[in-house]
């Protein structure tokens, strides 16, 4: 049984809503506008890309968090509750980890990616300020099971913990 085509066209929005590079928005936009060209015309024209997409925001979205989000790294980590802070961390991590070698070995797309400058040709690193799913397999390469532990050394300053007490020590 196949998709409802409302269900359907939410998920052609969803794909190119997060998509991070151009290139992969633009394929998933044109399918989208394809199926829904009503809606696209209005997304594109009448809304503007840069208030809802991230490729295209001019600035950085730190201060964007959901609910759903928070329920779901909550129900992760339910047996780690009782560990230390640092442990928390380092679970998240590992966990993301391997969420996403997951998805990037199952996706069979190729990125360019260099660890000294932090930059990926994908755009994660640059939108959203951690290494995104192909920088985790490299680190993840170049570190074996510690890599999880190096996340932090490639994210941006306000991610780590100390940036974060230091901001809220007031």
């Amino acid at each position: 049984m196949g998709k409802s085509p409302l269900r359907r066209t939410l998920y052609l929005f969803y794909n190119a809503a997060k998509a991070y590079s151009p290139k992969r928005f633009s394929d998933h936009f044109e399918e989208f506008k394809n199926n829904c060209p009503e809606a696209a015309f209005f997304l594109e024209h009448e809304l503007g890309f840069e208030k809802w997409r991230s490729t295209y925001f001019p600035g950085n979205r730190f201060d964007v968090m959901t609910l759903n989000i928070i329920e779901s790294i909550n129900t992760m980590l339910i047996t780690e509750r009782e560990y230390p802070m640092a442990s928390i961390f380092n679970s998240i991590a590992k966990r993301f980890g391997d969420i996403f070698k997951e998805r990037l070995f199952g996706s069979g797309y190729t990125a360019k990616v260099d660890l000294l400058e932090r930059p990926c040709s994908c755009r994660k690193f640059e939108l959203v300020k951690v290494p995104g799913t192909h920088a985790i397999a490299v680190l993840q390469v170049k570190h074996g099971d510690d890599y999880g532990f190096r996340v932090y050394d490639y994210s941006s300053l306000v991610y780590k913990a100390e940036e974060y007490l230091l901001a809220y020590s007031e």
